[in-house]
């Protein structure tokens, strides 16, 4: 998949070296990403997002893309964290402009391809300068400098260095941004859910860490799994359920027969089984009214992130799972959990939201695609800021 990747998001196939990303990569995320790396890790996630969000609360009201607001901050502010400071984290909107290209090109369809040529064009040479200098003390990092020294120990180029990285990048980030957009906008067509979520994270900030300030020293993985965040996470998973849409594929090695409840099914080497996670998800047998957003559907959970129980299969499954998930799953509760303190957020022209219920455009890889949202931002009267 990461060729498949690379040549949508790079607009070729990785050169031929004798580099292979599962073998040297996926050790190296293994421990990066882990539950016990990433306690540290990700421990100042909060302070960076904050400080990326603050100004606006100096502010009486604001129009801006609700995409844009959410997905900025967490952007940036995961960039430094495993990148260090030297990468190039100001690259928001060029991000932006290839993603949106992306499904079209990966899937080898029709677009308007010059705004997303242009924004690589700009993105590359930034990518590559960061490899040229990654041992400088700017760009000593977690996960940078280890990813690039595993290429270049693999005889890889710093300019197919800088394109393995940059599509990399596009997977860290852009599901997590379609999370969060779709988490919103579920919110946001639904009051009663807005309201209760909105209210733990008052209550948890309060009863839990005392104030704002608390929150920010204290918001680690620990910290935000568990009951205080019942809500917030079962409405994270919810969201997730709804919208993240792929198909699990595999390729049998071997011949055995699959069980499908009373019956089996006899797989043959080599045949390709495919499995279909929306299906899944919306089976009425297991979640009743499948299609409707019910935010404390997976309250049951109590605000741990579970995926025993229920089929739900957002993150993928089996040894294909995917390895970014407890980041992904504490950026979205750092965005929400700050967002929906610190700002009253509505939508332009609502509510009720006059772009509800959301038109997906016909070609999409991970999340749907919808038009982009513009909100206005007021800062809640009550909070405290420092």
């Amino acid at each position: 998949m990461h060729d498949q990747i690379f040549r949508a998001f790079i607009g070729r196939y990785p050169k031929h070296t004798e580099f292979n990303v599962e073998k040297e990569i996926f050790p190296l995320l293994d421990q990066v990403f882990s539950k016990r790396a990433l306690e540290v890790l990700a421990q100042p996630l909060a302070q960076m997002v904050f400080a990326r969000i603050n100004h606006h609360t100096r502010i009486q009201s604001v129009q801006l893309s609700l995409m844009t607001f959410l997905a900025e901050p967490l952007y940036f502010a995961v960039n430094v964290m495993l990148f260090g400071n030297g990468y190039p984290s100001d690259s928001f909107d060029d991000f932006r402009i290839i993603d949106e290209s992306m499904p079209e090109r990966f899937f080898g369809s029709p677009y308007w391809f010059l705004p997303s040529v242009r924004a690589r064009g700009r993105l590359l040479p930034r990518g590559v300068d960061y490899v040229r200098k990654i041992h400088i003390p700017a760009n000593n990092s977690a996960l940078g400098s280890d990813f690039i020294q595993t290429l270049q120990s693999n005889g890889v180029s710093p300019e197919e260095a800088a394109c393995h990285l940059l599509t990399f990048s596009w997977g860290l980030h852009a599901n997590t941004q379609g999370a969060i957009f779709w988490l919103f906008l579920f919110l946001l067509s639904d009051p009663v859910a807005l309201t209760a979520v909105r209210d733990e994270i008052d209550r948890a900030i309060k009863h839990e860490f005392g104030d704002l300030h608390g929150f920010l020293v204290d918001a680690n993985l620990k910290n935000l799994d568990g009951p205080c965040f019942t809500l917030l996470t079962s409405a994270i998973m919810e969201a997730m359920r709804l919208t993240a849409t792929f198909m699990g594929l595999r390729v049998a090695n071997s011949d055995f027969e699959l069980k499908n409840i009373d019956k089996t099914v006899p797989v043959r080497k080599g045949e390709h089984l495919l499995g279909n996670v929306d299906a899944l998800h919306m089976d009425e047998s297991v979640y009743p009214n499948s299609r409707a957003f019910v935010y404390d559907r997976f309250a049951y959970c109590e605000g741990k992130f579970r995926m025993d129980g229920k089929p739900w299969f957002s993150f993928a499954a089996g040894r294909h799972l995917c390895k970014g998930r407890y980041l992904a799953m504490y950026e979205l509760k750092i965005s929400a959990i700050l967002s929906l303190y610190l700002f009253d957020i509505t939508p332009v022209g609502g509510p009720p939201p006059p772009w509800w219920p959301p038109r997906s455009q016909k070609a999409n890889l991970g999340f749907p695609r919808i038009e982009n949202i513009t909100v206005q931002l007021h800062p809640r009267d009550r909070v405290e800021v420092r």
